[in-house]
């Protein structure tokens, strides 16, 4: 194996990126460059004018349907006796930002991932978005039942259940807004700052209850610091 990573460096490469496929999702891969594009982050793309696709925005877009379906199908089947409300909910903290990167994290995508981001500036979906196009991935590659055999055995069984998902919050913001309407409360937020460049803005809300600051959030985004902010009244108010 030594020879051959001297003489076949990029043999070897691509062998030892197969077996780390093959281990994510349990599924043998026949064309590398597939997957190879599903973990390429806009920010390695080397066609910068895009006029031809160079990073996994369309296999995100691919593996985003599919996901959504095979996981719509599942809930169909588990839970017969439930509305299309309650199916429509668990779905959506299922296929959520949140859920989905988390999911990343535990399958191991972070290390797959190629990208060329700030290191102080703050990644929220880019895992979960590289998840997802690994699905587009497979897809592509090994068709649609090893892909569902994937999605429901690889990481619907091991990863969620469906008690640990009801207590699971897509939107701190919306229970929060929610929890007000219901006590006759008047909330709302407040950008009090903004720093930083262009590219990497820090913003600060603050969450204003009955007319008093209760809380401050910052992030990388108005919406996440308001985010942010609704998550510590949230736990403040005792609201889990």
């Amino acid at each position: 194996m030594s020879l051959l990573k001297r003489v076949f460096p990029s043999v070897h490469l691509t062998l030892a990126f197969s077996r780390a496929i093959k281990k994510v999702t349990g599924v043998r891969p026949r064309n590398t460059e597939t997957y190879l594009m599903a973990f390429r982050h806009s920010s390695v793309s080397k066609n910068k004018e895009r006029k031809l696709p160079n990073d996994n925005q369309r296999l995100e877009f691919l593996g985003d349907a599919i996901l959504g379906a095979v996981v719509a199908e599942y809930l169909y089947e588990k839970f017969p006796e439930k509305d299309e409300g309650y199916l429509t909910a668990l779905r959506s903290k299922i296929v959520s930002r949140k859920s989905l990167n988390a999911i990343a994290l535990k399958l191991g995508i972070q290390h797959l991932l190629k990208k060329r981001i700030d290191s102080n500036k703050p990644v929220h979906s880019i895992y979960g978005d590289a998840f997802e196009a690994l699905i587009g991935a497979l897809y592509l590659d090994r068709g649609l039942n090893k892909t569902e055999w994937f999605i429901r055995e690889k990481v619907i069984h091991p990863y969620w259940d469906e008690h640990r998902l009801k207590k699971n919050v897509i939107s701190y913001k919306s229970v929060l807004i929610e929890w007000a309407q219901k006590e006759k409360k008047q909330i709302e937020f407040s950008l009090l700052d903004s720093w930083g460049k262009k590219h990497a803005l820090t913003f600060k809300v603050a969450l204003i209850i009955g007319g008093k600051e209760f809380c401050i959030g910052e992030g990388s985004s108005k919406k996440r610091a308001e985010e942010i902010a609704a998550e510590k009244a949230y736990k403040n108010l005792g609201l889990t």
